[in-house]
């Protein structure tokens, strides 16, 4: 929440628990729904490195939208092709 990427994944690089943590209550958003959200493709696209495959459908937010359905919506293009390659 206060724009620090590289400390974000390093943490998600570090902790399989932080790639799952919801880290706004209401929205139940992860940092990966957030950095997406947010436009930023390149810290999206070093958290999906760290995510494995059944990690990355699985993270939903309060909505029911993983990180993929933020990304199609805004159509980032890269963040989608990376995350259905993986």
């Amino acid at each position: 929440m206060e724009n620090n990427w590289e400390e974000v994944v390093t943490t998600y690089k570090n902790s399989p628990r932080a790639r799952k943590a919801k880290l706004i209550r209401k929205s139940e958003d992860t940092a990966l729904h957030i950095a997406v959200s947010n436009g930023q493709t390149e810290n999206a696209l070093k958290l999906v490195d760290t995510i494995d495959e059944d990690v990355l459908v699985k993270i939903l937010n309060a909505r029911g939208n993983t990180p993929l359905h933020l990304a199609a919506k805004l159509g980032n293009f890269k963040i989608c092709e990376k995350m259905v390659s993986k």
